[in-house]
């Protein structure tokens, strides 16, 4: 089975055990917070060029660090950038009518 050299699955799994719930709530709600952040973090360095809503940015934010996670070098953050701008391409832009 593949993992890291040296960690068995029953220390794992005895370290999971010991888990206590009651801290898995404000650990994930943390976590979410953070992203949530970045998100508007974004928004706000995005604003002078285009308004983005920020649940847009939340889901393109959560694809660059899930790709932090699986490729090297932080390669995620250009991930996020070109996430972004095929997201931002692919939207039909909406015409006024000027009467």
């Amino acid at each position: 089975m593949g993992g890291r050299p040296g960690v068995s699955l029953d220390e794992v799994l005895l370290q999971l055990r010991q888990v206590r719930p009651a801290w898995l709530i404000p650990v994930l709600a943390s976590i979410f917070l953070r992203f949530w952040l970045t998100a508007i973090r974004w928004q706000l360095l995005l604003r002078p060029t285009k308004r983005i809503g920020v649940h847009r940015l939340f889901a393109i934010t959560m694809i660059g660090f899930m790709a932090n996670n699986v490729l090297p070098a932080r390669l995620g953050e250009f991930v996020r950038a070109y996430a972004l701008g095929r997201s931002e391409a692919s939207r039909p832009r909406c015409r006024s009518r000027r009467s």
